[in-house]
């Protein structure tokens, strides 16, 4: 009788141990990366959703794990879907803050517009958009005349 109370107190005991360790690789698998403050543009392609770009987190050095991550978001799924677009987070941010900037939305892309007038050539347009964009005319004219980027 003594033996098998000792075999249960032994398989509570590493029952709780995996529990606890659980808890506690979980609980730092969702904190910040760094203390690195400094802003990183991410970007979230359409079609995308909160699942999906964890890897993409991952790769960018913005989450510790995907699995964290993962585990977060299923126990605190976000309210609005997923906007693509383009985000500015950091590495001192964790998960929930990552999560909240997500939820938040991307703010609208500036778009710029260009006009094509009859008769002029390239050059001209080449010209008229360093005036207006400080675009390097000659970058623009060879990037026109490269046809792997055609």
């Amino acid at each position: 009788m003594k033996k098998y109370l000792i075999i249960i107190a032994i398989f509570l005991i590493t029952l709780v141990s995996i529990f606890l360790w659980g808890i506690i690789s979980y609980s730092n698998s969702i904190k910040a990366v760094s203390k690195n403050t400094e802003l990183k543009k991410f970007y979230v392609s359409s079609g995308k959703n909160y699942y999906s770009i964890a890897h993409d987190l991952k790769e960018a050095n913005l989450i510790k794990s995907e699995l964290g991550y993962k585990i977060y978001l299923k126990l605190n799924q976000p309210a609005k879907a997923l906007e693509a677009g383009e985000y500015k987070l950091s590495e001192s941010m964790g998960v929930k803050k990552i999560l909240a900037e997500l939820a938040k939305g991307c703010e609208p892309q500036e778009y710029l517009t260009v006009r094509f007038d009859e008769g002029k050539n390239m050059r001209n347009y080449a010209a008229n958009i360093y005036e207006n964009f400080g675009f390097n005319s000659d970058d623009f004219y060879a990037l026109l005349s490269d046809q792997s980027y055609l």
